[in-house]
């Protein structure tokens, strides 16, 4: 999902982003495609528990009830951007296009049927003069924004261009970790750095007021914003903390209505259910936590008892939380390169997918409920649903 933060903030990565879409069908085949790599192909293969191929990356994990992804081929792709990690995928509104931001400032737009790349909207940077943390499609389609460093940049997906620069200068600039437009499109949320939230007109590019956290402007890595996302109904802005706190501010008076104690640590990513009831919390202990979005009490907590083969702290990380638009599953992707898939009515988990990757920081089902994606190291996963 994101990278590593300022120094003083162990395994912190700004979050996320969170697409609430997608639904989950009766079987899941699985394609990967990967980004700065030459590779033909990727052989079926159902590992044995503890073992993590090098040749599979997008195999069902053992032991849990799931569909074994049948045998795939991903396109030889030409490497033309260094070896960076992903950072962030996105689907379009119609779910024809994804949007892959890397580390090194990559972005470049796929489509999703013939796993063919359309365009590179912009290419790697010096290594160390950039850093991409978030990228997200306008409700209509028309606009990517993307997050890199202290600006938020639209492009017009159609004609490939750039429209706007966006850097909030009513408090010194700062880095901008994450992104989330209303669903009527006239507002982009963009949170940063230093416990502020700039709120912009995505079609006049003018600002439209700058949210200021009660922790004050500060430069301290635990009291930044780590991801923020609208309610379905738009009348509500969620912002995670690296506090471990939940700010939900009301959309039309800009006033904080509501604060979650979420955990002793930051929450990488939030994601609200479709019906608006349930907030999905990732947390950096292996687990997720559901809210009531009304009453703002905890309704349950997912523990995700398998993380991968990796035993350092990185591992236990949630990265990243979506649901899928009629509400019924869960997706969560974790440091440990995993994307668990959990049953909302039940609490139960359902489908452990293995990247076999180092991390998976960025996962998303597309809005025809079709496709999981998912980052994984400099690759992207792709698996069918259906």
């Amino acid at each position: 999902m994101k990278p590593l933060g300022k120094s003083g903030s162990p395994g912190r990565r700004p979050r996320r982003r969170t697409l609430l879409f997608g639904a989950l069908g009766a079987g899941v085949t699985a394609v990967a495609v990967p980004l700065g790599l030459n590779l033909s192909s990727t052989p079926s293969a159902t590992p044995g528990k503890g073992t993590r191929p090098t040749q599979d990356p997008t195999s069902t994990r053992p032991g849990h009830t799931s569909h074994t992804p049948s045998a795939g081929t991903s396109p030889t792709l030409t490497p033309d951007q260094g070896y960076s990690p992903l950072t962030s995928v996105a689907f379009s509104p119609d779910s024809k296009l994804l949007a892959l931001g890397a580390g090194d400032g990559a972005i470049s737009l796929w489509d999703s049927a013939t796993l063919k790349k359309t365009v590179a909207l912009s290419g790697p940077t010096k290594v160390g003069s950039t850093r991409l943390s978030d990228l997200a499609f306008s409700p209509d389609g028309t606009i990517l924004a993307v997050a890199q460093d202290k600006t938020t940049t639209l492009w017009h997906v159609a004609t490939h261009t750039k429209i706007a620069t966006l850097t909030d200068t009513e408090i010194d600039p700062v880095g901008v970790v994450s992104l989330a437009f209303s669903p009527d499109g006239t507002i982009l949320a963009c949170g940063n750095h230093h416990a502020t939230i700039s709120l912009w007109n995505p079609v006049t590019h003018s600002r439209i007021t700058t949210l200021v956290d009660p922790v004050g402007y500060t430069d301290s890595p635990f009291k930044s914003v780590a991801c923020v996302a609208f309610s379905p109904n738009g009348s509500t802005l969620a912002v995670s903390m690296e506090n471990g706190r939940v700010r939900c501010w009301d959309v039309r008076t800009r006033e904080i209505t509501a604060t979650i104690v979420g955990a002793k640590k930051y929450l990488p990513s939030i994601a609200f259910s479709p019906d608006g009831k349930i907030l999905a919390g990732a947390t950096q202990d292996k687990a997720v936590k559901l809210w009531d979005a009304t009453r703002r009490v905890e309704r349950a907590t997912l523990t995700f008892t398998d993380i991968g083969s990796r035993s350092d702290y990185v591992s236990r990380v949630v990265e990243s939380v979506a649901f899928s638009p009629d509400g019924k599953t869960l997706a969560g992707s974790t440091g440990g390169g995993l994307i668990q898939l959990w049953d909302i009515a039940t609490r139960k988990l359902t489908t452990t997918l293995d990247g076999h990757a180092d991390d998976a920081r960025s996962a998303a089902f597309s809005p025809d409920g079709t496709m999981l994606a998912a980052t994984l190291d400099s690759r992207m996963g792709l698996w069918k649903l259906g």
